[in-house]
């Protein structure tokens, strides 16, 4: 009766008979830890059904009862809820938000929002596009906009504050011939912002690669993630500006963070290994590049091992199995070594076609990837059929 009290009725009630007040009882203290345990690490609503889970909480505390699976939905459903309104109230109180790992937020944000109003007036104003036109014209240059921001793509904020840096001197010259109230951005201001785009610059670069290739190809990201690193690395040593050098912390922080666990997940270790522009070149460290090679010499086995994968011509001169006959006594060994020699014998191959292929020469950076599996598809069988499963978006045909 007190387990089914406090898991129906307590939540209904409130103190001293009125309405329930602020303060949670301990059914929701526990039901909201679950929450976040199944949204923190991503597990699934039916861990809940699970035995030794079960038999875990219940040594913890064995009058909480656990809820069930669709009520775990539902609670996670109006926690999902109840955050998005709060971030959808959080930004209505602000100008912009930036949510790619807050790239933005160390240049000064005066600076900043003095730039967005000295562009927005030349986006709107006719008389003042004409005018910085007219003075590019004068000053011998390309004419050229000023750019509007997408709020949807960070790099959009790159692109306007390095075009209104290239048209410094355009924009102040149109502004001192025109009636406005809107002035240029100081000599501090286009410091503070030349140093952070400084920076961003690889960033914007990768995003440009990744976006428009064609074939996209997976083996990219880790060697991106490495040069950008070492960019960083290079870039903060140049640069005297303070708000500069804060963001290449912040940024090698969200690398080394966030970013860099991507080489220690199968598909892009395998991705990188099976590119033949980087293979081992572009990982972070020695040892992630050996377990990338453990990785890819044990699906190479495992593919031998399938019959699929092994040639016809080779079944028909291997060796018959010699079995006792008539005799059961001997039936489980001779299996057992059986099974250890093919395991064996797949390993080896692997390990022998796999380091025949990080042996060659990588090809130039600029050269097709595919046309390369394409070629070289028979001399690297089992290879070539995980190229087409974790190298690129555009799977090859396996004829």
């Amino acid at each position: 009766m007190l387990r089914h009290y406090r898991a129906i009725h307590e939540n209904k009630e409130g103190h001293g008979g009125g309405p329930a007040q602020a303060r949670p009882t301990r059914k929701q203290d526990l039901d909201e830890a679950l929450v976040n345990l199944i949204v923190k690490h991503t597990q699934p609503f039916s861990v809940v059904e699970d035995v030794g889970f079960r038999a875990f909480v219940a040594l913890l505390d064995p009058n909480y009862v656990i809820p069930t699976r669709q009520a775990v939905k539902a609670m996670v459903d109006a926690k999902y809820v109840l955050e998005r309104n709060k971030a959808i109230a959080d930004m209505q109180k602000v100008a912009a938000v930036s949510l790619t790992s807050d790239m933005w937020t160390s240049i000064n944000m005066a600076a900043y929002l003095a730039a967005r109003k000295l562009v927005g007036y030349f986006r709107r104003s006719t008389l003042a596009k004409e005018k910085l036109v007219s003075v590019q014209r004068q000053l011998g240059r390309p004419t050229l906009k000023l750019l509007q921001e997408v709020e949807t793509r960070w790099n959009s904020t790159y692109h306007i504050l390095q075009r209104l840096v290239d048209l410094r001197e355009p924009v102040g010259a149109a502004l001192t011939s025109l009636s406005t109230q809107i002035t240029t951005l100081t000599y501090a201001e286009f410091t503070s912002i030349s140093g952070c785009l400084s920076l961003l610059s690889g960033f914007n670069d990768a995003t440009i690669e990744l976006s428009e290739e064609n074939n996209l190809s997976g083996s990219k990201v880790v060697p991106l993630l490495k040069m950008l690193e070492q960019m960083l690395h290079e870039e903060m040593a140049k640069t005297a500006v303070a708000v500069a050098k804060e963001m290449g912390e912040h940024l090698l922080r969200q690398l080394r963070e966030r970013l860099h666990t991507l080489q220690s997940m199968s598909i892009m270790s395998l991705a990188t290994l099976l590119g033949p522009r980087f293979k081992l070149i572009r990982f972070c460290s020695p040892l992630e590049a050996a377990e990338a090679t453990k990785r890819l010499v044990t699906e190479c086995g495992a593919l031998i091992r399938t019959p699929e994968a092994v040639p016809q011509e080779s079944s028909s001169t291997s060796q018959p199995e010699q079995e006792t006959p008539g005799n059961k006594l001997w039936h489980k060994l001779d299996q057992t070594v059986k099974m250890s020699r093919k395991t064996k014998n797949a390993t080896a191959d692997a390990t022998v076609e796999v380091q025949r292929y990080l042996a060659e020469p990588n090809i130039g950076r600029l050269e097709d990837p595919l046309n390369y599996w394409q070629t070289q598809k028979h001399v690297y069988p089992n290879l070539y059929k995980l190229a087409v499963t974790f190298l690129c978006t555009c799977f090859l045909s396996p004829v």
